[in-house]
């Protein structure tokens, strides 16, 4: 698959938009939303005309990146960038989730080195900013619109030559790679949803009772095999049913182990 110039502005456009926050749209406007690797991969899947192999790859991106948070607004890995860049890319090769794993690894931290220097330019129009504000020189004050044009120049033009460029050598560098190689990346793009999975319990899961939830959903879907639209409504009506337990007992009713995850 040949990505056109108006299909990678396209991505480049929602690749801009998911990185910022929209008030009126709360967090599904944003980092937490549009920015996800599901999202990406399916807005993606649109743009190029297949829906179903981006939010497949999409899926497989978003099991690996589901825990990944900014902490004090340093980025150990641009889940936005490698959702829609990895997508695209694999894409225009194989359509293979397991290449859109391996490839979002280098574009998700050249993403975060990336997001690094854009608040490092920013930061200076920003200080100005606070110069012009201590001296009452409000005229001067349009220089705070600035850092939000450069941030996402900064972002936009490398998105743009990965997404168009990459796109036409992709099927090239995949013909070129040796078969041991592919094997080695599937093998490990096949481990790494269990990583991101495991990272997220390790975050969710608070106290030791609380296993007892994870096996049991565990079990009804890979053992019963109940669907995991019926575990989801099962799951969220357990969930209503202990939180009004709690909440008729009052806070002073036994142990708190079966306490609704915060």
């Amino acid at each position: 698959m040949s990505i056109t110039v108006l299909q990678a502005l396209l991505i480049t456009l929602f690749c801009i938009i998911s990185n910022l926050m929209f008030p009126l749209l709360g967090d599904i406007g944003g980092y937490f939303g549009l920015g996800r690797p599901l999202i990406a991969g399916t807005i993606t899947g649109l743009i190029l005309g297949d829906v179903k192999t981006g939010m497949m790859i999409g899926a497989s991106l978003n099991a690996v990146y589901m825990s990944s948070q900014a902490v004090g607004n340093v980025l150990s890995t641009d889940v936005t960038m490698a959702g829609y860049i990895a997508t695209a890319l694999s894409m225009a090769g194989s359509n293979d989730p397991a290449m859109a794993l391996a490839l979002s690894i280098p574009i998700g931290l050249f993403g975060s080195m990336l997001f690094t220097m854009q608040n490092a330019v920013c930061v200076f129009f920003s200080h100005k900013c606070d110069e012009y504000a201590a001296k009452g020189q409000v005229k001067k004050m349009w220089l705070g619109g600035i850092p939000l044009v450069v941030f996402n120049v900064i972002r936009a033009i490398p998105t743009f030559l990965i997404v168009y460029y990459g796109s036409q050598y992709s099927s090239v560098v995949e013909g070129l790679m040796p078969d041991w190689l592919n094997n080695a990346m599937g093998v490990v793009g096949g481990m790494l949803p269990a990583v991101g999975m495991a990272l997220l319990l390790k975050v969710m899961l608070k106290k030791k009772s609380h296993w007892c939830f994870f096996l049991i959903g565990f079990l009804a879907y890979s053992v019963f095999g109940i669907s995991a639209v019926t575990l989801t409504i099962l799951a969220i009506c357990l969930a209503v049913i202990i939180d009004q337990t709690k909440a008729h007992n009052g806070p002073s009713a036994g142990t708190d182990d079966l306490a609704p995850l915060e």
